[in-house]
């Protein structure tokens, strides 16, 4: 054993000597795989879970009775947003009824949500780069994290959800499910076992962007959307 990795490992040692018993302690208290084990509280009103668990991360929660409620959250979202193109998952497969008109209504344009094999790659993105506004879907959602997650596919493009500064999902409240293994279990039931060899990209979105400076500063927006807004629809 050379010099130097033993050093290594005598530093380790001597670390996890020093702070063992506080590393075990701490992954005592961390949530384990077993949704209903000791260590998550278990809630059954996942809506609820999943709202209180975005709302701490500094995303917007709409909890919406029927599609026209939604169509008026959206509504509202859209003009504080001051939106007059918007960047979308084609709208016959976002699960909002009326979402086309409602876009027509405001007069809004939909800007071109595909930029692979166009002839300048960057021209095309920076065209997209002043749209404000991006609308999906969400296939499932975790509440435990308050995490949505996006598969992309035909008309589901992932720059919808990454690309504008405001990130606005349309989620059926039948696609909550209490962990990320549970999640997961909805999406092969509506994707089937090809999920992962058919769709070349599956995001899990907790919350706006954020980083932290070298200051330790967080800073929302850096690296994607700003604001996350999820219209959760009951029925």
């Amino acid at each position: 054993m050379s010099g130097e990795r033993k050093q290594i490992l005598q530093q380790l040692r001597a670390s996890l000597r020093a702070q063992g018993q506080q590393l075990r302690k701490m992954a005592e208290q961390t949530p384990g795989p077993n949704p209903t084990g000791p260590f998550v509280a278990p809630q059954p009103d996942l809506t609820a879970q999943f709202r209180a668990q975005l709302t701490a991360l500094k995303g917007q929660a709409y909890l919406c009775p029927d599609h026209d409620a939604a169509l008026a959250t959206m509504r509202e979202l859209l003009i504080s947003h001051e939106a007059q193109q918007v960047l979308a998952w084609g709208l016959a497969v976002i699960p909002l009824a009326g979402l086309d008109q409602l876009l027509r209504e405001l007069h809004l344009t939909l800007a071109p949500p595909q930029i692979l094999g166009t002839a300048d790659h960057a021209a095309a993105l920076a065209r997209l780069d002043p749209v404000p506004v991006g609308i999906s879907g969400a296939d499932a959602a975790v509440a435990e994290s308050g995490t949505i997650i996006v598969v992309s596919g035909p008309a589901q493009g992932r720059l919808a959800s990454l690309l504008p500064p405001v990130h606005i999902a349309v989620l059926p409240h039948e696609r909550i499910a209490r962990s990320l293994p549970d999640a997961f279990a909805l999406l092969r039931q509506r994707y089937g076992d090809t999920l992962f060899r058919d769709h070349s990209n599956i995001t899990l979105i907790t919350g706006p962007s954020r980083t932290a400076d070298i200051g330790g500063e967080v800073v929302l927006g850096m690296h994607g959307p700003a604001e996350v807004h999820v219209i959760i629809i009951q029925g």
